[in-house]
C-alpha cells in the first residue's frame, strides 16, 4: 500500500481545480498505517520501527512548515500540503521494519506496470501520451500515465538505477524475481521507459549518481580514482566556464534550460521581498502571484533550494541542507554497517541533483524522494538489528561448540 501510494504521486491529472491522486495516495497511505499498527498491535513479538537522525531533522522541517502557516498567503494549502507530507513519512515509518530489498521488489513490480501502460496510453490517447511540446531533437517526449514526461523519466531512470546497484550487489534476481526471460523484459522495458521519455537533465543526474555510488563503495582504489576525476573535471569546468557556455551557444543549446534560468531570476527576485521567513510553505502556485509571472506562470521554482527560499525563508533552505545532509550521513553509515552498496545511497544523491533542476525537497512530496524516505528508513532498520542478529547467533554457536566439547555433554561455555 505504501509503495503504491507513493508511486500515485505523479500520475497525470485530467483535472484542472482537483487532485485526485493527493487523495488517492492519503487513501493508500492511511491504509498501510492501519495495517502496520493493527499487525503490531496483534504480534508484540513483532521488530518495532525506530526514528532515526534523518527522521528528526526531517520532523522539524515539517513542524517549521507548519509553523509558516501563521504567515503564508495561502494558509489552507500550506495546511493540506503539511498534512500530506506527513501521512506519507507516517506511511515510510510503519514498514519500515521490511527489508529494503522487499519493498523494492514490490516498487519494481509497480514501475514494470507503470512502463507497459505509459507505452500502451500511446493506443489509447494517441497524442495525448506525449508532452504537448517537442524537443530541439524533433522527437516526441513520451510522458504516458504521468503527469510529464520528466517524472517519467526521471522515476523510471531511478528504478533502472536500483536494479544496476542490485546487479553489484549480486542482488538482481531479488529485485526481478521470476524467470530469466520475465526479468530481461522487464528491465528492457523499464530501460525503454526511461529513454523513450527524452528526461535529458535527469538521466544526467542519475548516470552521475549511480557513477559516484558505486564510486564512494567500492575498493579504496576506485575511489581515489572517481574522487580524482570528479574533482578534475569541477576544476576544469570552473576555469573554462565562459569558454564552455560560449561554444554551447554557437552549437544551439538552450542556455536557459528550456526557460528555467528565468524562472530562477524570477523566483530570487520575489523571494528576496518574502521577509525571512518566504510567503509560507506551498505558497508558490498561490493565485496571489498569478500577476507577477505574466505570460508563462511557473508551476514550481525549477530548483529546491529556490523553492524553499521562496516559500519557507532562509531558515527553510537551512532545513532542507539539514535534510539532505543527515540522509547523506545515513545512507554512508548503511555502507559501514552492512557492508553492501546502498541504495538509499543511489537515491539520496540522485534526489538531491534532481532537485537542482526540478523541486523534489521541496513543495509537495515527490515520487523519488518518498522513495528515498521507505529505502533509507528500512536499510537504516536493518543495519541497526541485523548486527545484533549476527551477535546474538555467535553466541549461541559459542554456546553449542562449548556443550559438543565437553566430555560428559555439559556446557563448559562461560556463556551459560
Amino acid at each position: 500500500m505504501t509503495v503504491l501510494a507513493i508511486c500515485s504521486i505523479e500520475m497525470s491529472n485530467p483535472f484542472d481545480n482537483f487532485q485526485p491522486w493527493n487523495v488517492v495516495m492519503s487513501a493508500l497511505a492511511m491504509i498501510a498505517i492501519a495495517i502496520a499498527i493493527t499487525s503490531l498491535r496483534r504480534d508484540r513479538t513483532q521488530e518495532m520501527p525506530r526514528f532515526f537522525w534523518p527522521d528528526l531533522v526531517y520532523l522539524a522541517y515539517l513542524l517549521y512548515c507548519a509553523l509558516s502557516t501563521l504567515w503564508s498567503v495561502s494558509p489552507l494549502a500550506t495546511v493540506v500540503q503539511v498534512v500530506y507530507a506527513g501521512i506519507l513519512w507516517t506511511a515510510t515509518f510503519v514498514v519500515r521494519t521490511v527489508r529494503a530489498e522487499e519493498q523494492l521488489r514490490m516498487v519494481t513490480k509497480v514501475a514494470v506496470v507503470l512502463a507497459f501502460l505509459s507505452f500502451a496510453a500511446i493506443l489509447v490517447f494517441g497524442d495525448g501520451a506525449f508532452q504537448t511540446h517537442v524537443t530541439g531533437l524533433g522527437v516526441p517526449e513520451l510522458r504516458g500515465v504521468f503527469n510529464h514526461q520528466q517524472r517519467l523519466g526521471l522515476v523510471m531512470g531511478t528504478v533502472v538505477g536500483l536494479c544496476l546497484v542490485a546487479m553489484a550487489n549480486g542482488r538482481f534476481r531479488s529485485l526481478l524475481p521470476g524467470s530469466t526471460v520475465y526479468r530481461r523484459f522487464a528491465f528492457v522495458l523499464l530501460g525503454l521507459a526511461f529513454v523513450a521519455a527524452l528526461a535529458r537533465l535527469n538521466s544526467v543526474y542519475i548516470i552521475i549518481a549511480l557513477v559516484l555510488t558505486l564510486g564512494m563503495t567500492r575498493g579504496p582504489i576506485l575511489r581515489v580514482l572517481v574522487g580524482v576525476v570528479v574533482g578534475g573535471l569541477l576544476v576544469w569546468g570552473a576555469l573554462n566556464a565562459a569558454d564552455i557556455f560560449n561554444s554551447l551557444g554557437s552549437d544551439g543549446v538552450d542556455l536557459s534550460l528550456s526557460g528555467r534560468t528565468n524562472v530562477w531570476e524570477r523566483t530570487i527576485a520575489a523571494a528576496q521581498g518574502s521577509g525571512p521567513f518566504g510567503y509560507g510553505f506551498s505558497s508558490f502556485i498561490s493565485p496571489v502571484f498569478d500577476a507577477y509571472w505574466g505570460r508563462y506562470r511557473a508551476p514550481h521554482a525549477h530548483d529546491s533550494f529556490l523553492q524553499a527560499y521562496f516559500e519557507t525563508g532562509m531558515l527553510g533552505v537551512w532545513f532542507t541542507v539539514a535534510v539532505v545532509l543527515a540522509q547523506l550521513v545515513g545512507a554512508i553509515w548503511v555502507r559501514v554497517r552492512l557492508q553492501r552498496v546502498p541504495y538509499s545511497l543511489f537515491l539520496v544523491l540522485t534526489t538531491l541533483l534532481a532537485s537542482l533542476t526540478g523541486v523534489e525537497y521541496a513543495g509537495k512530496p515527490s515520487t523519488v524522494l518518498a522513495l528515498t524516505f521507505l529505502v533509507l528508513a528500512a536499510e537504516l532498520q536493518e543495519a541497526t538489528v541485523q548486527p545484533r542478529r549476527t551477535t546474538s547467533r555467535a553466541r549461541q554457536r559459542v554456546a553449542l561448540i562449548g556443550a559438543a566439547g565437553s566430555p560428559d555433554g555439559k556446557s563448559t561455555s562461560i556463556l551459560s
